[in-house]
Formats: structure tokens, sequence, C-alpha cells
């Protein structure tokens, strides 16, 4: 059975009480209170997760998509996400995560036509960034991001890299990604403009907290992290 973000919320809601936060009344994510929202959590020791459903796209009106955090925000939130059970000790989720790193599970290629990210495909005027939330999260952020992966097929190699990092907003149609000296995504994106191609990167938002997880793991240049992810999720094949 695949897994993804609603399914994982649902589940945490009904075997955790108290688990999952789902707050409907107007947040504002373009004026920090998300963010300003997990802090009072934070002071008052309170580790939960926050489904904010009444949140405003970047454009200001209101958002289709809801927000959601703190998947990590305690050992056994990411124990659940790895199906683990309960635990006795958190070095149980490094051990097993120390694991599945090493694990490489499996991919069904979907044809196109069939694959649900092909479900809403926007183009033009109307492939605009706005339409979704993009929070302001510091003051002394540059602008609006999202924080979560980017995945890159290698140049002339059949693996796919998936770094978490962050996207900045630029435009309706542009964002740039944060790509560091010790991320593969980078020397990838290098690879490309030697040769003066453009690069397609693809931005995974809303995904199971395990795929997330697994794009941390400390695998080499050239692994295909499509495959780790699949470890990570414990399903028997990862449609791509």
């Amino acid at each position: 059975m695949a897994k993804d973000l609603p399914s994982f919320i649902a589940q945490e809601g009904a075997k955790r009480e108290g688990a999952v936060i789902r707050e409907k009344n107007f947040i504002d994510a373009n004026n920090y209170e998300t963010v300003a929202y997990l802090k009072h959590l934070d002071v008052r020791n309170e580790p939960k997760m926050v489904l904010f459903e009444n949140v405003p796209a970047l454009n200001g009106q209101k958002s289709g998509f809801p927000m959601f955090y703190n998947p990590w925000v305690t050992r056994q939130y990411v124990a659940d996400s790895l199906d683990m059970g309960d635990i006795e000790s958190p070095m149980e989720v490094s051990l097993e995560v120390a694991r599945l790193e090493q694990q490489q599970g499996n991919l069904e290629v979907v044809a196109p036509e069939r694959a649900p990210v092909k479900e809403v495909v926007l183009t033009g005027d109307k492939a605009d960034l706005r339409v979704l939330p993009m929070p302001m999260h510091q003051k002394g952020d540059a602008g609006p991001y999202h924080t979560m992966t980017c995945a890159m097929k290698g140049l002339n190699a059949e693996f796919y890299d998936i770094t978490f990092t962050k996207n900045k907003y630029h435009d309706p149609q542009h964002m740039s990604f944060s790509a560091h000296k010790h991320h593969h995504l980078e020397a990838m994106a290098c690879e490309y403009e030697e040769k003066k191609l453009r690069a397609p990167v693809i931005v995974i938002l809303g995904h199971h907290p395990a795929f997330y997880l697994s794009s941390c793991a400390m695998t080499p240049m050239g692994n295909n992290d499509y495959l780790t992810a699949s470890a990570f999720l414990k399903v028997d094949d990862l449609g791509r």
C-alpha cells in the first residue's frame, strides 16, 4: 500500500490522541504566524504536530493547500513514520535509520498517463507559484521559501539524487534552490552548467515524512535515492 502525508496524519490522529492539532482558525503564514504558533507550543513544552487548514497562499488569497509542521518533533513520531511501533529509547530510531540507509527498496516505473504527478498540469501563466502557501519563517529571511526536497537526475547517468534543501521565491514562474559544497545537488547542477544545459529539478512538497527522512541518509554520490526512499517507506514499490 502506497504511503502519503494524509494517511500519516490520519494514522497519528487515531493512534496518539492529541498528537495532531488541526488548526481551523486563520493563521497568516505570510506574516510569520505559523512559526509564532509553533514557538508557543515549544515554550509550553507541547511537542505536537500541527495541520494549519486555513492559511493564505503567497498571493494573499485563501490557499487550497494546508500546511503541516512538526512530523519529527519527537522521536516517537519519527518511529511512527517508519512503522516501528512504540519505542523505549530514542536510540532505537537512530539504529533503524542507520539500518535503512544501507538498504534499497523497489521501484515501479509508471507510464506518464497513469502517474499521479500528471493529474494536474499547469503551464504558461497558470503555472503561478503564488497559488501555493510559501511562509515567512524568520524576520531576517530574504523572502518566502519552501523547505523540502529537490530531486535531480544525474547527467548521462541512471540515478536520481534527492536533497533536503530550500527554494526561494523570485517571481511567479521562478524559484532558486540552495545548494552547498556538501550537497550532491550542487555538484550535479555544476555538471549541467559546465555543458551549458538546462538542469531539470523536481520540487517535492507534501510527501510522507519517511520520504523526507530518507533524503538525509548519508548515501554516496551516484546512489539512486529513489531506492533509498523506497526502503524508508517500507513499501513493495515506489512509483515514479
